[in-house]
């Protein structure tokens, strides 16, 4: 009796174990076939075709005209002046016209009677007139001539020796000149003023002021002539 029981137990368990093994079986994941190829696109497919845009011309720039600026061409004066011009220059603030100022060097013999300034009482002419020939421009009609008179006043003395010219200038009404004389000649500068004094051009200016200073080796001379007014 007890045997069939466990006969018919083992029956119901073999049953129940067969149908959830095919249960298990029916729900089996399904596999993919990653090698298989992915359909083929139609082929009346359109194919999509982007035109380039068009080509774009490189900007052109005009060339912006030409800016001159007129600028003054220098005037310089071609004033003998020799080698041994180097000197100091004036140092007194000129009158404040608006006139450009070119400045003249004075040599270290005269700047301290040059810089000095006029104040009322005791006017500096011999200053001011300085002052008033680096103000003014060149009238080269009116300077040339000058300055070849005057030079040619002092060849005799050049030629011997006994003067050097170290700087003659005009502008337009107003002449400067430097001369130099060694210790062997003196009195060479008396001299030529008694001999200056008979020249032609001498009545056309009028002398603004002279000085005279000892110099190394000898003396120098300054003079300055204003172009005379016409009446």
């Amino acid at each position: 009796m007890v045997r069939i029981l466990w006969v018919g137990v083992a029956f119901v368990c073999g049953s129940v174990l067969g149908v959830i093994g095919t249960r298990m079986l029916d729900h089996r994941p399904a596999v993919v076939d990653v090698t298989a190829r992915a359909p083929a696109e139609p082929a009346d497919r359109t194919a999509l075709i982007v035109a380039a845009p068009p080509a774009v011309p490189d900007a052109t720039f005009d060339s912006a005209p030409a800016v001159t600026r007129a600028v003054p061409a220098p005037n310089p004066s071609p004033a003998v002046q020799s080698a041994n011009t180097a000197g100091r220059a004036t140092s007194a603030p000129p009158a404040d016209d608006g006139a450009p100022v070119r400045r003249i060097e004075v040599g270290d013999a005269f700047h301290q009677q040059i810089d000095r300034p006029s104040v009322p009482g005791f006017p500096n002419e011999f200053g001011d007139a300085h002052r008033a020939l680096e103000r003014e421009t060149r009238d080269d009609s009116w300077a040339y001539q000058m300055e070849a008179e005057i030079q040619n006043s002092l060849t005799a003395f050049v030629s011997t020796g006994e003067l050097q010219v170290r700087f003659l200038e005009c502008r337009t009404t107003i002449c400067e000149m430097r001369l130099f004389a060694s210790d062997a000649h003196r009195n060479s500068m008396d001299t030529w003023q008694e001999v200056m004094q008979s020249q032609p051009w001498i009545r056309r200016v009028r002398m603004e002021g002279m000085g005279l200073s000892a110099a190394q080796g000898g003396s120098e001379g300054l003079w300055i002539f204003r172009k005379t007014p016409k009446p």
